[in-house]
């Protein structure tokens, strides 16, 4: 299933979070499985896509470094308290 599937992906893929006052960036990265000499890659997924979407990319780019963002207020990111300012 696809739930035994992201985690076997997980194991060997890592995820992190960048956190200012107002909210959480959610992020995942394959540094520990990447090869350093190649160029890495930042996806940034589009309109209502997550990180955890393009985990079957990430396995399928390695040796290249990757990593791959949720936006704010999709996946695992947070959203603003308040307003935007």
């Amino acid at each position: 299933t696809k739930t035994l599937r992201r985690k076997f992906i997980m194991t060997r893929f890592s995820e992190h979070f960048i956190s200012s006052d107002t909210f959480n960036i959610h992020y995942i990265d394959n540094i520990t499985q990447a090869d350093p000499s190649l160029v890495p890659l930042l996806i940034c997924p589009g309109l209502s896509e997550t990180a955890a979407e393009y985990l079957d990319l990430m396995e399928y780019l390695l040796p290249r470094r990757t990593v791959v963002l949720s936006f704010r207020g999709r996946g695992e990111s947070g959203t603003l308290k308040r307003g935007i300012t």
